[in-house]
């Protein structure tokens, strides 16, 4: 089997509103097209605009195009390896999408999950957590552990520090 095709999809909420699932600029799912015709998909975890990774996922995609699917940790070591700038936060949010849609591809060749491939369940529970300042509307959904967006940063000085611990 040999890797065809790298694509990215674009996906924005509806104009005006916000996805709790998605920030203003949307989400990015990478697609990796294999000859036999087992689409891999992933999502880069990213930092920074949209744009920079997709211009780092189209700057990489030929080192993947007739490559083995299945070599995933040597395949994107070569590339990070190989990368003319450096790695930083947009190239890692890149690698990682690619990374995610390559396992995706182990796990459908092998008609197993992904966690039984990368050596099988560690916990039997995981606890979440949601993020966002209406914390009476999550603890209501039955959230047990709860994480605020802070809305001052360093530009907004001692003010907005305390304004952040008012808030928590």
């Amino acid at each position: 089997m040999k890797i065809t095709d790298v694509k990215v999809n674009q996906l924005r909420p509806p104009e005006g509103t916000l996805s709790s699932f998605a920030g203003p600029q949307g989400r990015l799912i990478v697609q990796v097209h294999t000859d036999e015709g087992i689409v891999g998909a992933g999502e880069p975890y990213t930092i920074g605009p949209d744009e920079g990774v997709l211009g780092v996922i189209e700057s990489i995609t030929p080192w993947f195009v007739g490559q083995d699917p299945s070599r995933i940790e040597w395949r994107l070591r070569r590339a990070r390896n190989n990368m003319r700038f450096p790695l930083g936060p947009v190239g890692w949010s890149a690698l990682s999408g690619i990374d995610h849609a390559l396992w995706d591809i182990a796990g459908k060749v092998w008609d197993a999950p992904v966690w039984r491939l990368l050596g099988g369940r560690i916990h039997e529970r995981i606890p979440c957590y949601c993020t966002g300042n209406d914390i009476e509307q999550h603890v209501e959904f039955g959230y047990t552990k709860l994480k605020l967006a802070l809305p001052h940063g360093p530009a907004d000085g001692r003010e907005g520090m305390r304004r952040n611990v008012a808030l928590v």
